[in-house]
């Protein structure tokens, strides 16, 4: 917030607490020296000929309990953030409440988990209270797109079959939960043969937002001080989401990518 809204944000709060306890006094008071409030006085009018409208002030503990309010809160202002940028005396915020509670979270679900760092796959596996936590960790993490039985649904493996795409070893799972797979590599060896293709063109799949496809190295007839002469060379492609990025920023990139290249030295420098 910048110092000018602050500003703002505080003399609007402190005007409107003066101004609710000005309305409350003033209308406490009478308004011209005939008018009595209280005791069954009345304002002076009348309708119908008999009827009087009364001032009958508000009872003493409803002002009092409206006072009370207001000094707490302009105790609250001056302890606690409300007025603009000022942060109030204690230097409370929510973000260092957040972090003080998540630092407790997460210092309890080490002490939960701290007896099952040592204990291989299988061990866990036949753990009574380290599967109880998993099945707790499941449901919390992966059921929503699993399912709750681990039967998987459209789009997502069934991981209670057996059958086991990444493997199903112990240290194959480990990195399939770690590591996650997104299945979306193209087998390019099956694709470009061992002779390669030229020009290979990416297919972005979400959430990627931008791929670069290398051709073979070939010849290529390039001029050179006037005469032209055999150089290697390859294509490299760039297929990018344009909700992402534009077409400027892809040329750019590879430019840069077609300079690195003939100087592959630089590769290897800090930047």
């Amino acid at each position: 917030m910048t110092s000018g809204w602050s500003l703002f944000v505080i003399v609007v709060t402190i005007v409107n607490i003066l101004a609710c306890v000005w309305l409350l006094r003033w209308t406490a008071k009478p308004k011209h020296a005939g008018e009595k409030i209280g005791g069954g006085s009345d304002t002076g009018h009348t309708w119908d000929g008999d009827l009087r409208e009364y001032n009958n002030p508000l009872p003493k503990w409803w002002l009092w309990l409206f006072y009370i309010t207001v000094v707490f809160g302009l105790i609250y202002l001056a302890m606690f953030p409300g007025l603009g940028n000022f942060g109030g005396l204690k230097g409370w915020s929510q973000a260092q409440q957040y972090e003080q509670e998540r630092a407790a979270v997460e210092a309890r679900a080490a002490a939960l988990l701290a007896p099952f760092a040592s204990m291989t796959v299988p061990e866990l596996a036949t753990n009574a209270q380290a599967m109880a936590t998993a099945n707790n960790l499941f449901q919390n993490n992966c059921a929503q797109c699993h399912g709750s039985d681990g039967g998987g649904a459209r789009g997502f493996p069934n991981l209670s079959d057996g059958d086991w795409q990444w493997g199903g070893d112990p240290d194959s799972i480990v990195q399939t939960i770690a590591g996650g797979r997104m299945a979306a590599m193209t087998p390019w060896g099956e694709i470009l043969g061992e002779q390669g293709v030229e020009g290979v063109f990416g297919v972005i799949y979400p959430p990627q937002v931008a791929i670069v496809g290398l051709g073979k190295i070939t010849d290529r007839a390039r001029v050179d001080n006037g005469a032209v002469v055999a150089r290697k060379g390859l294509t490299a492609t760039l297929a990018a989401d344009h909700r992402v990025s534009d077409g400027h920023r892809g040329a750019l990139f590879l430019a840069a990518l077609g300079r690195l290249l003939q100087e592959p030295e630089k590769l290897a420098q800090k930047p």
